[in-house]
């Protein structure tokens, strides 16, 4: 008898396999959100980067760009983002009981957060679609940090909830946003350093 395909019992029924495969594309599709995410973002900063090259390669550059930013955002982001949305929302139907620890709140406080950066994502890529200098590409540096201390602070939630009290929480967050801030503005400096010489 051949072996199940989420689990080591053979004894496993139809629903636990279930519930198992609906969990494991919870992570997938949020591990495909935030690598999306990751790359549309980047996409952002090379296309207001390319706005200030001279014709023609300005315009070949901007319709590159933007086809790649429109695969990975209604082929890639946007999905990913749903299905999270909607195996959470199947997940809290299945366990009401969640819906009451103060660990389930701190998880829906974050990902109002994430919805927050998603929409302004789309709002951006809406702009930069419509030829909008959006921003400069500092403050699209700064903005693709985001993405990346979000994914750290849901992992450290995920992992620390019990050891991290949430005053140590708050400051090794805001250490390591320091951290980052000062790592976006050593490279432009640098980028800086390398244009003039």
């Amino acid at each position: 008898m051949p072996a199940p395909i989420f689990g080591g019992k053979q004894s496993m029924d139809t629903t636990t396999d279930l519930t198992a495969f609906l969990r494991a594309l919870h992570v997938f599709a949020l591990v495909a959100y935030f690598g999306g995410t990751f790359h549309l973002v980047r996409l952002f900063l090379a296309h207001r980067s390319a706005m200030a090259n001279w014709e023609p390669d300005r315009a070949i550059l901007l319709k590159a760009f933007g086809g790649m930013e429109r695969k990975a955002h209604y082929f890639l982001v946007w999905p990913a983002l749903l299905t999270v949305i909607t195996l959470s929302v199947w997940y809290l139907w299945k366990e009401p009981t969640l819906l009451v620890d103060p660990f389930t709140h701190v998880l829906l406080g974050f990902a109002t957060v994430v919805l927050g950066y998603h929409l302004l994502v789309h709002s951006l890529y809406r702009r930069l679609g419509r030829g909008e200098a959006v921003w400069n590409t500092f403050g699209l540096q700064l903005f693709a940090q985001g993405a990346t201390a979000l994914l750290f602070i849901l992992t450290t939630i995920l992992i620390y909830r019990e050891e991290l009290g949430w005053t140590a929480g708050i400051i090794g967050l805001a250490v390591i946003g320091v951290i980052m801030l000062f790592g976006a503005v050593g490279s432009r400096k640098k980028k800086a350093e390398n244009t003039d010489a």
